[in-house]
């Protein structure tokens, strides 16, 4: 009940009235079947227990991506094995043939459980995953060719290199190995480059060829071990089914990338105000002095500045102190000025100072020196009286040392920036941890593993703490950096990639992982094994997430050996041998952990369900018990193959359900990967025509009558007389007919119940009863009245009327097509204090025109 508690106005919401009941779908199909790939629903990297759910894909291409293709023959004992088994018998190798006919007729929607051998009872000895373990050190690749002559290469990351670290190269699998070693001369992080003590001696091919930096990786042990790689799922990936494996599968690769690059900030203590000028004169190339036009906040000594990308330390002379005279002024007679510093004494005629005053009223200008009569006293030819004003001042030189003196020319003007400090170098014996500035320090991350770069040097830290634009690193900075130096996040980058005949057929690249476990959905675990279609991932006893030393690598090689960049995973088998009907029909775990045709439970939506290919009792015992215990499913099973017609009675004798149809005979299509001719089972092409004519027609349309499509022939013919003992059994026939083709000639279910012998009459129901079961679940825990009768009859009424409308009902009016009753006729007053509410429905569904009969006779003039 509604409160009213104070005098006002209240808008209240009524919820009364019918409310609508929206149609289920019907053409939704799951499918169970042996894949050459896809997800085998492990838990944990490299658990081959067959889990997950089912898998959505809408259309054949979708299903090569996530299941692979077609799969060949296998061996001749399997074959015999599986396909002249009677009773217990198959061809699961033809079952992408089946989802490829699903969409070719008409199949939009499809949910697949991959199946494949667990093995005996215990979980061992089943399919296996493919796996390769990676070692430890740091490579580069070689982004650019280079020549014999070179002594400059372009790498793929410069991370880790400074001026005068030591480089192996390696080129077509072959260490190059000169007597005084390759190192380091100097870099430059704008193009990767770096410029090496001598040529390389030998041509370098992209892609191809590689550098170790630093120390030489070690080999593999359990110690050094960093990242095991799995295949995301078990089995070999179709390349071993005839036990001729290519060298195809699954490759991996692993190599750092710089994350971020952020700028460093001057340090707000010790940095001092900024400061900038320009050249007041050309300065010649590879000159020691420059000319600025100013040197404000240029402290006293050496500072470092930028000049055109250039860095430089400059030598700023000490200021020169104007001595002040009685009455507060400074000596300007005859435009003289007396120091009193010493090192003023290098002045000399034509040189330009920056002269300064002090105090509120401190003045600033440029003055030229005309002469310096005594070692002290100098004239200028700039006097002014805002000097005298300020009771003293400084002279400093504007012609400033700058080292080293390496650069090009440069005009008048050219800009000159100081360089501010960003921190005070560590020192002492137990320096505290490293803090400094960064611009966009919200980008990083606790653990996250940095490198700082001088231009010349650089040193590696993992990220402690983040205040605003500062942070703290775990170690001591011993470098002395300024402000636009460069910190870079050092994080991976993992390339994986799927070949077969030479093809890539899936790759990824999957940049800007952490390597510290941060709870993060970037971390490097939790990124791979969620978002990898190829890989799982597992951490292994080498790995480390500090030391940049450490960074995950393929191992040297084996002797005779050639290294390659990519690691190939080694090892899964799909024991295609250990392959049994009970991987078919699946055991019930639980949602998420069932597997066969128990897992098609976990998708609510499937309303057409068919293990193609396969003709075994127990698997047909099992698909019939699913549809019949979910009520809302229809099931579509398969004979064996070349059976006569006696043969395909006797597979018909134990069947009869209401949920299940059967179809005889096989069908024949083209096989591209074998470019062949090949007999299939009817279900997969059936279940999408029963797909293609609920949405054309509706589910009230029998599927017969109906062209089967991108088929070459029907296996066997039928004739009438054949067709005259397998109709009445609800045997349906596929038959071809001259000038229309190759259709289905039949629509019955395997029911002995006559009530129930048409697959749409069973399917308009299956429709009805889920469509009011979802729509009317709001009517649970109304209170039990006349009232909410009321509604459920008429929510149910407007439904119904909605289906007659549409064709599937029978009847000239409402009234004849259907009813529904819901009143103290359809329960008792115990049902209500049971909590039991009942309607009952009745509906006049239309029945296919099986027989058509034309009654003709002779009409005679007297007739």
């Amino acid at each position: 009940m509604a409160e009213y508690l104070s005098p006002g106005v209240y808008v209240e919401e009524i919820d009364a009235g019918p409310k609508p009941i929206e149609g289920v779908s019907t053409s939704t199909t799951g499918v169970v079947g042996v894949t050459e790939r896809g997800p085998s629903g492990g838990t944990a990297p490299g658990d081959t227990t067959n889990r997950g759910k089912p898998v959505l894909v809408t259309s054949f291409a979708d299903f090569n991506r996530i299941f692979g293709g077609f799969l060949p023959e296998p061996p001749a004992n399997l074959v015999n094995r599986w396909a002249l088994d009677p009773a217990e018998g198959g061809r699961w190798w033809l079952f992408p043939l089946s989802v490829k006919g699903f969409f070719d007729n008409g199949g939009r929607r499809l949910f697949v459980r991959r199946v494949f051998a667990s093995g005996p009872p215990g979980g061992s000895g089943g399919a296996t995953a493919a796996a390769t373990t990676l070692g430890r050190g740091v490579i580069s690749e070689i982004a650019h060719d280079a020549t014999a002559t070179d002594t400059s290469i372009r790498l793929q990351h410069l991370l880790g290199i400074q001026n005068g670290t030591a480089l192996t190269l390696v080129s077509g699998g072959r260490s190059l190995a000169p007597a005084a070693g390759f190192t380091v001369a100097s870099y430059n992080a704008s193009n990767n480059s770096v410029t090496l003590n001598q040529a390389v001696g030998q041509e370098l091919k992209a892609g191809r060829d590689f550098v170790v930096i630093g120390v030489a990786r070690p080999a593999l042990t359990p110690a050094t071990s960093t990242l095991r790689f799995l295949a995301k799922s078990v089995g070999d990936w179709g390349g071993n089914l005839n036990g001729d494996r290519p060298l195809d599968g699954i490759r991996v690769r692993v190599r750092p990338m710089v994350g971020a690059t952020l700028r460093i900030l001057a340090d707000p203590a010790t940095g001092g105000a900024a400061a900038r000028a320009s050249l007041a004169a050309d300065a010649l190339a590879n000159s020691a002095s420059l000319a600025l036009d100013t040197i404000t906040n240029f402290p006293v000594g050496a500072s470092t500045v930028s000049i055109r990308g250039h860095e430089f330390s400059v030598t700023v002379v000490a200021d020169s102190n104007i001595a002040p005279v009685a009455g507060g002024g400074a000596t300007e007679a005859a435009n003289v000025v007396t120091i009193t510093t010493v090192a003023a004494h290098g002045l000399a005629a034509g040189d330009s100072v920056q002269v300064r005053g002090v105090g509120v009223n401190g003045y600033n200008g440029t003055w030229t020196v005309v002469a310096a009569p005594t070692p002290a006293t100098f004239t200028f030819n700039n006097p002014t009286a805002g000097l005298a004003a300020s009771g003293g001042g400084t002279v400093s030189r504007l012609t400033v040392a700058i080292a080293p003196a390496v650069h090009p020319a440069w005009a008048t003007g050219t800009p000159v920036s100081r360089l501010r400090p960003a921190n005070v170098p560590a020192a002492g014996a137990n320096p505290p941890a490293g803090t400094i500035n960064v611009q966009g320090a919200s980008q990083l991350y606790p653990g996250a593993m940095v490198e700082l770069d001088t231009g010349t040097n650089k040193e590696r830290s993992t990220i402690d703490t983040i205040n605003g634009d500062q942070i703290t690193v775990n170690d001591p900075l011993t470098q002395q950096y300024f402000e636009g130096y460069r910190l870079r996040v050092i994080e991976a980058e993992v390339l994986t990639r799927y070949e077969k005949d030479g093809v890539v057929q899936l790759a990824e690249d999957l940049t800007n992982i952490h390597l510290v476990d941060d709870g993060s959905v970037e971390y490097l675990v939790n990124y791979i094994n969620s978002r990898s279609q190829l890989v799982d991932v597992e951490i292994r006893g080498g790995f480390s997430d500090s030391i940049f030393g450490d960074f995950p690598t393929m191992p040297p090689p084996a002797a005779g050996d050639l290294d390659d960049l990519w690691m190939r995973l080694d090892g899964g088998d799909d024991h295609y041998e250990l392959l049994s009907v009970d991987d078919f029909v699946g055991v019930d775990g639980g949602s998420g952990a069932r597997t066969g045709i128990q897992a098609l439970e976990d998708i609510d939506e499937i309303s057409i369900c068919a293990v193609p290919n396969i003709w075994s009792s127990t698997v047909h015992s099992e698909l019939i018990a699913h549809c019949e215990s979910l009520r809302y499913r229809f099931g579509i099973l398969d004979p064996q193959d070349g059976l006569s017609i006696d043969g395909i009675r006797t597979v018909r004798e134990p069947l009869d359900t209401k949920y299940a149809a059967l179809y005889h005979p096989w069908i024949e299509v083209r096989d591209p990967s074998v470019r062949r001719n090949v007999q299939v089972a009817p279900s997969g092409h059936m279940a999408g025509i029963y797909a293609r004519v609920d949405v054309e027609r509706g589910v009230h349309k029998a599927p017969a009558n109906e062209v089967i499509e991108v088929i070459t022939k029907i296996s066997q013919d039928i004739t009438k007389r054949e067709q005259d003992l397998l109709n009445p059994k609800g045997i349906n026939a596929l038959r071809y007919f001259p000038g229309r083709g190759n259709r289905v000639w039949g629509a019955r279910t395997v029911s002995s119940d006559s009530s129930w012998k048409y697959i749409n009459v069973r399917r308009l129901f299956i429709f009805v009863e889920a469509s009011i079961d979802y729509g009317t679940q709001w009517v649970v825990f109304e209170p039990n009245d006349e009232p909410l009768w009321a509604r459920v009859r008429q929510t149910i009424s407007n439904f119904l009327t909605t289906v007659w409308r549409n064709g599937a009902l029978q009847g000239a009016k409402p009234d004849e097509a259907f009813f529904v009753k819901c009143d103290h006729t359809t329960m008792t007053q115990d049902d209500i204090d049971n909590g039991r509410l009942i309607c009952v429905i009745g509906i006049a569904p239309v029945k296919p025109a099986e027989f058509v009969i034309f009654r003709i006779q002779q009409k005679t003039l007297e007739t």
